[in-house]
């Protein structure tokens, strides 16, 4: 009896460092910085966007001190499990690929589709056929760019770009024929930008879950389920109480949070 007692003791607390995590630690909350209207970098160096608003609102809710880390897209998605952060807040759909990579996903905060940008007078269209011999921009290691590999590298060119803002200027300047991202952030930053009255959407939404998953989710530990509980019960916390919407109104007409 006393043999078994132990063993439930030493389990307790091995258990305990996971089970405590987001409440003694300081966390480290990866960041892109280059994907207005979600996250962007202004000119005296501070971060904003709803990526940002959302991560400091979790933070909040969770009761811990976060500290923000601009990360590159490319290290984005290891981010958590080679321990450069906490958590990742960076607009990262939730895909099975993702899931079978032993990334594990809060529920997601938002939810929007893909789109095609054109200029306008152009008589290109977002859809296979009509992009036969055309130039596609996408920023590069997204699901964005998975998707227009997988189903338009046998009709285009495909050109990679590390941001959203390069992509734009590529169209603008006639790089690239059509870009295709997230349609509220090419809303956002395209046809709201300076250069708004040159463009406008091609071909209809794309939000296949095969490449698009179930909407935009939080990257958490694989080896702290406690931490993804508290993020998931602080978006649906939020949902409720009307601050999601608050949040969402500083830089969307709509409810992102998708149906």
């Amino acid at each position: 009896m006393r043999y078994r007692l132990s063993a439930i003791a030493i389990a307790f607390v091995m258990a305990l460092p996971a089970l405590s995590h987001a409440a003694t630690q300081n966390l480290k909350i990866a960041v892109d910085g280059s994907y207005p209207p979600y996250s962007t970098v202004d000119k005296k160096g501070k971060l904003s966007g709803f990526d940002i608003d959302m991560a400091d609102e979790i933070c909040k809710r969770l009761k811990v001190k976060c500290t923000k880390v601009q990360v590159t897209w490319d290290q984005i998605l290891d981010a958590v499990n080679k321990r450069r952060a906490d958590m990742v807040v960076a607009s990262t759909s939730i895909t099975d690929g993702r899931r079978r990579r032993g990334i594990m996903f809060s529920e997601r905060y938002y939810h929007t589709p893909a789109m095609f940008l054109r200029r306008k007078g152009d008589e290109v269209e977002g859809i296979w056929k009509s992009l036969r011999g055309k130039t596609i921009g996408v920023q590069a290691k997204t699901t964005h760019d998975q998707f227009v590999t997988s189903q338009f590298t046998e009709v285009a060119t495909i050109e990679r770009y590390t941001t959203l803002p390069e992509m734009v200027q590529a169209l603008v300047n006639k790089k690239v024929d059509v870009i295709l991202a997230d349609a509220w952030s090419l809303q956002q930053t395209a046809i709201k930008g300076k250069h708004g009255k040159k463009l406008e959407f091609t071909g209809p939404p794309y939000n296949d879950r095969r490449w698009f998953g179930e909407g935009i989710g939080v990257i958490v530990p694989r080896h702290d389920p406690d931490l993804k509980v508290k993020v998931d019960e602080a978006i649906v916390s939020m949902r409720n109480d009307g601050t999601y919407m608050t949040i969402a109104k500083k830089y969307f007409s709509f409810d992102p949070y998708g149906n």
